[in-house]
């Protein structure tokens, strides 16, 4: 073989080499289509690059420039106002441990002092009520009470009947009057029952009026004899006691 038949054969083998290249595995060439699209630079941040607001980034490099001319630790008017209206809130708004919560009210009495209690006087006496008004028991004695409300049971009971007269000028609040019951020298509290002679106290009395009021009360089998009732309105300094016998 001569120098040109060897220099004829090496470019077939080269053409050959080319075209193999070229008609390759079809699922790697690359079509027309992705040839002609172009590359788009993206404006999205990775994930570990938060992404920022210019206006925002402005406000932050002017407020660094601010602290950096405020190096030399003097404080502005401004901020020195602002710093005087936030520790005065914190001062009135600071909330500080009481060790009686009873105290915190103003009108709220010696929370250790309990209430005080009127020496006990015989149950057909009149007590103070009010402001020139009067209590007086006009009935006291054993029934039986009817089962009318939940879980109520008929059985043995004490009916009290009160009468109060107000010879004053105004009205009387009773919103928060109560008539206690207590049994035998133990003072056994008494539940409060209705039926139909049940009637409570209203909740004022007007200026010279007079109300009565009736009040039932579960009694024990035994030991039902000897009773105390207490009574209050609010309006007076003491709370008022009435002791003695239950008529049959």
């Amino acid at each position: 073989m001569n120098r040109s038949q060897a220099t004829k054969t090496l470019l077939t083998v080269f053409v050959g080499l080319a075209m193999v290249s070229c008609t390759g595995n079809p699922g790697t060439q690359t079509t027309q289509a992705e040839a002609i699209v172009p590359v788009v630079q993206s404006n999205i941040a990775p994930e570990d690059q938060p992404l920022s607001d210019p206006a925002e980034s402005a406000v932050a490099q002017e407020a660094e420039s601010s602290a950096s001319a405020n190096s030399d630790g003097q404080v502005k008017p401004a901020e020195q106002a602002s710093k005087s209206s936030e520790s005065t809130l914190r001062k009135k708004t600071a909330w500080k441990k009481t060790k009686n919560g009873r105290s915190v009210a103003a009108d709220a009495q010696a929370g250790d002092d309990d209430p005080a209690i009127a020496d006990e006087v015989n149950l057909d006496q009149a007590v103070d009520a009010g402001p020139q008004t009067q209590m007086r028991i006009s009935q006291i004695k054993s029934t039986t009470s009817e089962a009318q409300g939940i879980g109520e049971i008929a059985g043995p009971a004490t009916l009290v009947e009160i009468r109060l007269n107000n010879k004053s000028d105004s009205e009387l609040d009773l919103s928060v009057a109560q008539l206690r019951l207590f049994y035998g020298k133990q003072k056994e509290p008494a539940s409060l029952l209705t039926d139909d002679r049940s009637a409570p106290l209203p909740l004022e009395i007007k200026a010279g009026d007079s109300i009565t009021a009736t009040y039932l009360f579960a009694a024990p089998k035994k030991n039902n004899k000897k009773v105390l009732v207490e009574f209050e309105t609010g309006a007076t300094e003491e709370i008022q006691q009435l002791k003695g016998e239950v008529s049959r």
